[in-house]
């Protein structure tokens, strides 16, 4: 596992396709955007549910 840490307005980059963005850092939460291909499933663990969670994602289609 690969821990960073990262501030308001910062970008990570996993491969060529895929960029998360860091939009909003408050005590306790962390807010993120994903931006990747349509084809790349995203899902979220959430631990309260112990189930996994499909993520919608919104695809501009002009990026693509």
């Amino acid at each position: 596992m690969l821990v960073i840490s990262q501030k308001k307005g910062e970008t990570i980059k996993l491969g060529r396709d895929i960029t998360i963005h860091i939009l909003d850092v408050k005590p306790g939460k962390v807010k993120i955007g994903i931006e990747a291909p349509a084809s790349v499933s995203i899902t979220r663990d959430n631990y309260k549910k112990k189930e996994l969670e499909v993520v919608e994602i919104e695809v501009d289609e002009k990026k693509l």
